[in-house]
């Protein structure tokens, strides 16, 4: 809520600001919920924080008897006071001796809630404020008592316990405009919708839920991986992000782009506290690791090969390993699966051409495994080797493997030539001073530069030079 008024302190300390009472909802804490009656909440005034405690107030809750508040106690902090937003509620009387400032703020009128209309809430914590804009992405409780609202189907939300005839959901917003969304926001809840300036997310591991606090779960702290863009305006692109958790703090430095990508490794003695991130002066969600059977979501392969089946996750070093084990015929994949909401696109690339989508693996509305036709379509391009093959699944892992060559084992290359193969292999980290490559026979500088490349940056000079080398010397493309 904005400041409205101003307070004066005694001897001379100056004007400090006092807001007016208004509307907000309070949430019970997770350790008052009943089991399975889902997280309760309830109407309430909220009384801004006294500068003077001199003076009392009585306050109208619509319960039944005034409620007397003394200004002694507003001094320590502001007061939710609930109210039966059905009935009459309001601050009714003053005491004379309060301070001239907050007596003007505190008797402003308080905005009514009205059955027929929908309202949205925002904050962290117990207490959560009215709002009428909100930001794409971000998390909001709504509330209605109109049985003709509804939330659409294609926007994230849960509900929580109702409030007599009202009833209440958390919900997350799309992350991109939307027509339809805003629309539905305008004409039940009449609020307004903007592009936040910053924007943040985590990128791996992927969260699991999100609770009535606002805090976000995922099934593993033990390695967070952050994005962060800022698109705000110069005066506020110098504000740190740091991370806490239980004591430890972490700064990350913006880059010169306002776009940074951090990589956080907490201690698995900490991994039950939760992790709390600032920007500048910004609080985003907590970030709570939830302990659930199988939390941590994975594109999971099962390969048989030949020490035995296999089972193991995209995203793991040792299955990109087995995976070029397929390519070259010494094992097979039997099965993927594929966590809910997670698209797969199997690409390839031939000569200089770019890249070409030959499947999509997705599965929408529930986890599922690929189906034969499937697995028969991604097994056939992983073994063409006369093909450059990108298995890619974003966040949970990828797979890329470039087209093999056949070059003449006796070779003989001009000095130029040999030095761009030098550098190529020194690039791509298969060479180094140890290595010894000036002292590589021009066959074993041929043959390293056309085995398999793990490193996507590389590929397409890789290829350049294959080519240089068929043009020259006359290889041919392995058929």
């Amino acid at each position: 809520m904005p400041d409205q008024g101003h307070g004066t302190g005694r001897f001379g300390e100056g004007l400090k600001a006092v807001a007016a009472p208004y509307i907000a909802i309070a949430i019970e804490g997770q350790m008052e919920r009943v089991q399975n009656t889902g997280r309760r909440w309830q109407f309430g005034i909220v009384i801004p924080k006294a500068f003077v405690g001199l003076g009392q107030l009585k306050i109208e809750t619509g319960f039944g008897p005034l409620k007397l508040l003394r200004l002694s106690t507003l001094s320590l902090g502001q007061e939710f006071v609930p109210i039966n937003v059905s009935g009459h509620y309001g601050i009714k009387w003053v005491s004379d001796e309060v301070d001239h400032d907050y007596k003007s703020a505190v008797q402003q009128d308080i905005d009514k809630i009205m059955p027929n209309d929908g309202y949205v809430f925002t904050g962290s914590g117990k207490i959560r404020s009215q709002i009428g804009i909100l930001t794409w992405g971000d998390n909001y409780i709504f509330v209605w008592k109109n049985p003709d609202y509804s939330i659409p189907n294609t926007v994230d939300h849960y509900f929580i316990a109702g409030n007599g005839d009202w009833c209440a959901a958390v919900v997350t917003l799309p992350t991109d405009q939307d027509e339809t969304v805003e629309a539905w926001l305008r004409d039940q809840f009449g609020a307004a919708i903007t592009t936040g300036a910053r924007q943040w997310g985590i990128l791996y591991p992927p969260p699991l839920d999100r609770d009535t606090d606002g805090n976000i779960t995922v099934g593993s702290l033990s390695e967070l991986f952050l994005g962060f863009a800022d698109e705000g305006d110069e005066d506020r692109s110098e504000d740190a992000i740091a991370t806490h958790i239980e004591k430890q703090t972490v700064t990350i430095r913006p880059g010169a782009d306002q776009k940074r990508v951090a990589s956080i490794a907490i201690p698995s003695e900490l991994d039950n506290y939760p992790l709390t991130l600032t920007w500048g002066e910004r609080t985003l969600q907590p970030i709570l690791r939830e302990r659930r059977r199988q939390s941590e979501q994975a594109v999971e392969f099962a390969f048989r090969t030949t020490n035995g089946p296999v089972k193991i996750a995209l995203h793991k070093a040792a299955a990109r390993g087995i995976l070029s084990q397929v390519r070259a015929r010494n094992a097979d994949v039997l099965s993927v699966h594929i966590p809910q909401g997670i698209v797969g696109t199997l690409n390839i690339r031939e000569g200089m051409l770019g890249w070409t989508e030959m499947a999509r693996f997705e599965c929408i509305d529930r986890a599922s495994t690929l189906n034969d036709e499937q697995i028969a379509t991604l097994m056939t391009w992983l073994r063409k080797r006369t093909v450059d093959v990108r298995l890619i699944f974003g966040c949970f892992g990828e797979f890329t493997a470039s087209a093999e060559n056949s070059i003449p084992t006796h070779t003989a290359l001009s000095k130029g030539l040999r030095e761009r193969l030098e550098w190529y292999l020194r690039f791509t980290g298969k060479g180094s001073a140890s290595y010894g490559i000036a002292s590589l026979s021009h066959a074993a500088i041929v043959a390293a530069v056309g085995a398999p490349n793990q490193n996507p940056t590389a590929v397409a000079r890789q290829n350049q030079l294959l080519n240089e080398l068929k043009v020259r010397l006359g290889a041919t493309r392995e058929q």
